[in-house]
């Protein structure tokens, strides 16, 4: 839908480009009809009907659907630059595209830990009410004038809101990119919880969550076209001209149309109808009434609109400077707060809070919804929590340095608790055995599950069964000597064995025909030989490392 946007204002573009080289000076619209116009109009209405001399058909030959696009987006229809009911439906197009972009604005106050964009997206919306305001205060005695400053700002304001703020978001990510490795080129920023939650986070925002999300991020851009249409419409030059006559004594006559507004003019029989009527006098003072203070309404409107936006930024903004959570890197700042900390990324760490393992309660002053990362640390005795499951929103959850007691079935890496999750670290974490709490079914998000500078002496042979297929599996710095032949099952991309105390495979000449591991890693170890099937025709290892032995 964006690129059907986008492509839109290309043709308008280019219908632009063509009016100027044909004008040859710049031109915003022609006299006749524009490219778009006509397109629309030729498809939609039989060709017979289109004289020579008329550069838009009338009402009484064009066909239903060229009728409506006339009545509706011609110069004068209803969204038109010269309609009477301008005033009227910019302003329910101003609630709309204002609606949408505080639905955005409170999207980014719970998404965003950013203090800076959140100031940014909330400073583009409350000039954009205000401005709004201040222009139909100030320039209502000059219509034209108000018409061409609104459609102006309005499509700066939304250009600003919709492509600026997502672009600053997201060309930092681009050029932290190797597209020609297609990794990070700072492999570490996946490994960084606070950077790896902002990123996903930030993109969460930019792209479409939902199909009313959607709606909301596509009712600017249309506004976006919309007003830089009518604008043209309006710097654009007027259809009559002058022509001199050759003949010196002639003078060229002009019809003059009275406005549309004067039409009633002469006929008092119709108000007097109107008004002599008691049931419809009622309605007629009503309507008279609302169209005298619809400016004061509209004004009164997105002056208190602004106000509140602004009024409930600052109470977010003076709420999460007085948040005390211990070990919290990164916090939102959400509008409307639950009585729970927004923290995105957490290091829990036992020996700062003086502990041994987070207990159920641990947990219970944190807004799970918000919580993106959890790295657990130093933590002696750990015993996991059955609220880690509770914790829905998760990206990233780290285990460091830690002793693990007891990590069960009920407090587990969940296929429906966690269903955002994509990694699993564990690192210099002692174990008496393969922790249940991962053999579990695991999200189907999950990409990695890495353990390094671990105690396992053997893994499960059944791991192949439990986890689902993942772009990497890990188990490196350890002090493993022998993998079981079902590991080399497993659905995995990379399969990382580096650094542990293997000598041999064997189980590699177990291999079935036709199995195939896309990447093997089996640098830093102490390998004295590899099973002679390797060297076969049809190798079912498409890489593999085994540079640096020792």
């Amino acid at each position: 839908m964006f690129g059907i946007i986008g492509g839109m204002h290309a043709l308008q573009v280019l219908n632009i480009l063509i009016m100027s080289i044909r004008a040859r000076r710049i031109t915003l619209r022609s006299e006749g009809s524009n490219m778009i116009q006509t397109l629309v109009v030729k498809r939609m209405m039989p060709s017979r009907f289109v004289t020579r001399n008329s550069s838009q058909p009338t009402s009484r030959t064009t066909g239903p659907f060229a009728y409506i696009w006339i009545n509706v987006f011609s110069r004068k229809g209803i969204f038109g630059v010269e309609s009477e009911h301008f005033s009227t439906v910019f302003a329910v197009r101003e609630v709309l595209e204002a609606s949408s972009q505080t639905y955005q604005a409170y999207r980014a106050s719970n998404l965003l830990p950013r203090a800076g964009m959140n100031a940014l997206i909330v400073g583009l919306l409350v000039t954009n009410c205000w401005t709004t305001a201040g222009i139909q205060l100030f320039l209502r005695k000059s219509p034209a004038l108000e018409r061409v400053v609104t459609l102006t700002y309005d499509a700066l304001l939304s250009f600003g809101m919709m492509i600026v703020v997502p672009l600053i978001i997201f060309i930092p990510y681009i050029e932290a990119f190797n597209f020609e490795y297609s990794i990070f080129k700072n492999p570490d920023v996946l490994y960084d919880p606070v950077p790896l939650a902002t990123m996903v986070l930030e993109n969460r925002l930019i792209f479409a969550s939902s199909l009313f999300d959607f709606a909301t991020k596509l009712i600017p851009q249309l506004s976006i076209f919309l007003s830089l249409v009518t604008v043209s419409e309006l710097l654009g030059r007027s259809d009559v001209k002058v022509i001199p006559s050759t003949n010196r004594h002639s003078i060229q006559s002009v019809a003059v149309k009275p406005k549309a507004g004067s039409d009633g003019i002469g006929k008092p029989s119709e108000v007097d109808k109107t008004i002599g009527n008691p049931k419809n006098s009622g309605q007629f003072a009503s309507l008279r009434a609302l169209h005298k203070w619809k400016h004061v309404i509209a004004i009164v409107l997105f002056i208190l609109w602004g106000t509140i936006i602004l009024l409930l930024h600052g109470l977010a903004a003076q709420r999460a400077a007085n948040y005390e959570v211990i070990g919290c890197r990164a916090v939102t700042r959400p509008w409307f707060s639950n009585g729970k900390e927004p923290c995105s990324s957490l290091v829990y760490d036992c020996h700062a809070r003086n502990t041994t393992s987070p207990d159920g309660s641990s947990f219970d002053k944190l807004d799970h919804v918000t919580l993106a990362t959890l790295a657990i640390a130093h933590c002696p005795e750990l015993k996991m929590p059955p609220d880690f499951q509770r914790l829905e929103n998760l990206v990233m959850f780290h285990l460091y340095n830690s002793t693990i007691v007891n990590w069960d079935a009920e407090s587990s890496v969940s296929a429906t608790a966690h269903t955002r999750l994509l990694s699993v670290l564990v690192g210099k974490t002692q174990m008496a055995e393969f922790p249940v709490g991962l053999l579990q079914p695991l999200p189907a998000s999950l990409m990695s599950v890495q353990f390094s500078q671990t105690n396992l002496t053997k893994l499960p042979d059944d791991l192949y069964v439990r986890w689902h297929a993942m772009a990497m599996i890990s188990f490196e710095n350890g002090i493993l000597t022998e993998i079981p032949y079902q590991m080399f099952f497993s659905p995995v991309y990379t399969l990382s064995l580096m650094g542990n105390r293997i000598e041999t495979l064997p189980t590699l000449a177990m291999m079935p025909p036709g199995m195939i591991i896309p990447e093997l890693r089996l640098t830093h170890n102490p390998l004295r030989e590899l099973p002679a099937a390797l060297m076969a025709p049809d190798p079912f290892i498409m890489s593999l490392n085994v540079q640096i032995l020792r």
